[in-house]
Formats: structure tokens, C-alpha cells, sequence
């Protein structure tokens, strides 16, 4: 019940698939059609900082029509919308917040909790999944257990 997102760039489309495709056999799962889990995630602008309480932070991008900030010691996490992606990104480096990571991510509308045994056969999937040449980004909605992430 896990779903896999997988952006690949490549120059020979059916290398990627077969590589892709022995990956998730050999991990026990099945590999399927162009898009067909892509609905359960959704494009959004991930910006994380450092130097600027969540008020503050709040304060200069409030305009900007964000959809959630959150805080983890000292990282605050913007999420917004792709469109306002670059225009946050700019305000808060004109702020002298120290940007410690911008992206556009694909993140789940659902996730899927699993336990130990289930967490360690994802991760090793997507590790291998991202050791492909051809393979730019790996998302999952699987939420991985504590102790076989660390």
C-alpha cells in the first residue's frame, strides 16, 4: 500500500524502466503506469531557515498566501504554493535568514504508516532506486518507524 514517485531524466526511456522495474521486483513490489500514484501527491515549495523565529518569519511572507509553517528547533519550514515558491525564497534571503534548503517537492496527500520490518524494505528501495543513474528524485507517503530510520 506504499506509493512510489519516481522523477527520472534519461536519454533511453526503456534502460530506465527495465532498471526501475528490477528494482521494485527485487524488493517485492510491482511497478506501475506513467502516473498512476502521482494523484496522491502534490507539488509544493519547501523552504527551511535558520535566524528567524516562526513570528517573524510569518510576519514577512504572510502575503504570500503559504499554506503552513512549522518549527523544529532552530529550522523553520515554509510550504507554499510552486508559484510563490521563488518570490518567498528571494524575501526571506533579502531578510539575511540562512536558507538551509529550497525545493519544489512532490509531498503526500496521505501517508501510510509501517512498522520496523516494512520501514527497512522501503528504505532499502529507495536507496537503490536513487543509486540509478537516471533517477533525479524519490517520493514516497510511506511514514517510516523510528527505529529503522535512525
Amino acid at each position: 500500500g506504499v506509493a512510489i514517485l519516481i522523477d527520472a531524466m534519461t536519454d533511453n526511456r526503456n534502460r530506465t524502466v527495465a532498471e526501475v522495474r528490477h528494482a521494485f521486483t527485487k524488493a517485492g513490489g510491482r511497478l506501475g503506469t506513467d502516473g498512476s500514484v502521482a494523484y496522491q501527491f502534490e507539488s509544493k515549495g519547501i523552504i527551511s531557515i535558520s535566524g528567524l523565529s516562526e513570528d517573524d518569519t510569518l510576519e514577512l511572507v504572510i502575503d504570500y498566501d503559504i499554506e503552513e509553517i512549522e518549527s523544529q528547533s532552530e529550522i523553520v519550514t515554509v510550504i507554499c504554493k510552486p508559484d510563490n515558491f521563488l518570490n518567498i525564497k528571494e524575501i526571506l534571503e533579502q531578510s539575511n535568514a540562512g536558507i538551509e534548503n529550497a525545493e519544489i517537492a512532490m509531498l503526500p496527500s496521505n501517508s501510510v504508516e509501517l512498522g520496523d520490518e516494512d520501514s527497512e524494505k522501503v528504505i532499502r528501495l529507495i536507496d537503490t532506486l536513487e543509486d540509478l543513474d537516471d533517477v533525479q528524485n524519490v517520493y514516497t507517503n510511506a511514514e517510516l518507524s523510528e527505529a529503522s530510520v535512525t
